[in-house]
């Protein structure tokens, strides 16, 4: 089974270090539509956190590990999924 998730949402982010590398936590609330044999639209509470570090003047590693607690719809239970992401940054 194959499902596509897509979410979006407005963040309130606590940013904890210096300008050469940080953590932080935050939180939002936004839809979420999930694409699979079919589709359902709901809303998301996420919550997490990650860092970011700087290895040069302009080039920085960042990770994200997420929760998103999905709302209950007619067919579709709530439902907790937890996310990972890691990446590059560039300043």
């Amino acid at each position: 089974v194959t499902e596509k998730f897509s979410h979006a949402a407005p963040e309130l982010s606590f940013n904890f270090g210096t300008a050469n590398g940080w953590s932080f936590l935050s939180a939002g609330l936004g839809p979420v539509r999930i694409l699979g044999d079919k589709r359902f639209d709901t809303t998301s509470l996420n919550a997490g956190g990650g860092a970011r570090w700087f290895t040069s003047n302009h080039l920085a590693i960042a990770f994200d590990i997420r929760l998103h607690k999905l709302a209950a719809i007619k067919e579709f239970p709530q439902t907790m999924l937890v996310s990972a992401s890691v990446g590059v940054s560039v300043k």
